[in-house]
């Protein structure tokens, strides 16, 4: 959890507004971003989508930066900007870090998607799940040359097979070990963590076949579990969070377990929780702590690509 806390936070003051003026397809592209967290994390990107999707021309990258900072401040930091990587830290600075973030970020996505729209006929994996990325790293990733590695390895696919979750979380698997195979013995590969084609076979003996080739059966079973069961690496989810607010943290803990509506349409969702602490506000919110008091709040309307796709394990 701590890779992506801290690749998130790199992601929002740093990525995004490299661009002095977002509009048209970037605009676009950003509105349609998604990203994994915990309950306060996801709250900070419903507050950023609602702001979002009512700018209906263009946000310079000072709009963008003052109003992340103003929904930090009002979350209470979700996203600390004094987090370092862990699993994604590197021999030397420049090396891993952010990259390996940004593909734990993926991995994770795909992973939840797989585990709660694997019988979903109406889930595309395609369309819901890599195109948004797809079009967030063409558009807005830093490293131009593995911008355009991943764009052009979209383009040359036949994307339209990429249909169940399943297929999705193999595809971006494959395109994983594709651009290890690529930096591998480079400059930009760490000597001290060489690229190699991702598990090996001491990380997951079953997922080799006896000739040596992947066994994609084991290996999604591997990914699901892998990557589906983050933990926070000893950080707290929520610094500065006001947990209090809910009472023995019982509604908290079931929320870090859920997906959005779009996933999971019984879900107690961030939209609820926003809903909630403006009925609170208002001296309305009497028994909201209980998970079965839904059906005080409405459900929202419209599906928000940038709230809650992911909820992380954080136990």
């Amino acid at each position: 959890m701590a890779d992506i806390m801290t690749a998130l936070h790199y992601i929002l003051m740093a990525e995004i507004p490299r661009k002095a003026i977002m509009k048209g397809e970037n605009l676009t592209a950003l509105k349609q971003w998604y990203v994994p967290g915990s309950v306060p994390i996801r709250r900070l990107f419903y507050r950023l989508d609602n702001w979002i999707k009512d700018v209906p021309n263009e946000v310079t990258a000072e709009q963008w930066l003052a109003k992340v900072k103003e929904i930090q401040e009002q979350l209470g930091h979700p996203l600390p900007k004094n987090t370092t990587y862990m699993a994604c830290r590197g021999s030397k600075p420049h090396l891993r870090g952010f990259s390996c973030g940004v593909w734990t970020i993926i991995h994770a996505m795909s992973a939840q998607a797989y585990k709660l729209e694997q019988n979903n006929p109406q889930f595309n994996a395609n369309d819901d799940l890599i195109e948004p990325f797809h079009q967030f790293i063409w558009r807005f990733f830093s490293c131009a040359e593995c911008a355009k590695h991943f764009h052009d390895g979209i383009l040359r696919r036949n994307m339209s097979a990429v249909i169940t979750p399943g297929d999705g979380v193999l595809w971006l698997w494959r395109t994983h070990n594709i651009v290890n195979k690529f930096i591998a013995k480079t400059p930009t590969d760490d000597p001290a963590f060489p690229k190699h084609q991702f598990p090996s076979a001491s990380l997951c003996p079953s997922c080799r076949k006896a000739d040596g080739e992947f066994d994609e059966a084991a290996v999604l079973n591997f990914l699901v579990n892998y990557y589906g069961d983050l933990k926070a690496d000893g950080l707290m989810s929520a610094p500065g969070y006001r947990v209090s607010e809910f009472e023995d943290g019982k509604l908290v803990n079931a929320e870090m377990k859920r997906l959005n509506p779009k996933f999971q349409f019984n879900a107690l969702n961030v939209d609820k929780l926003e809903e909630a602490e403006q009925l609170s506000h208002n001296g309305l919110n009497q028994g909201w702590k209980h998970p079965e008091n839904r059906g005080a709040f409405l459900a929202s309307k419209r599906m928000k690509r940038l709230e809650d796709f992911l909820a992380v394990d954080i136990d």
